[in-house]
C-alpha cells in the first residue's frame, strides 16, 4: 500500500507539513502509524477516509 501524511491546522492555517508517499507492506502499517504519531502525547483519532480527504482538501483551499 501507499501511505503519506499531512499535518493540518483545522482552525485556520491550512496544511503545515507533509510526508511524501511511501510504499509499505500491509503488515507494516501499525509500525508506520506508531512512528508517524510518536511526537504526539495522545493516540490518533479514527476517522473515515472521506473525512480525512475533506479536511486535507479544505486546508489546501
Amino acid at each position: 500500500m501507499t501511505v503519506c501524511g499531512f499535518l493540518v491546522d483545522v482552525h485556520c492555517l491550512g496544511v503545515k507539513n507533509t510526508i511524501e508517499p511511501e510504499v509499505i507492506g500491509a503488515g507494516s502499517l501499525p509500525a508506520y502509524l506508531r512512528r508517524y504519531y510518536s511526537a504526539f502525547d495522545r493516540p490518533p483519532l479514527s476517522i473515515q477516509l472521506d473525512q480525512a480527504r475533506t479536511i486535507v482538501h479544505g486546508a489546501v483551499a
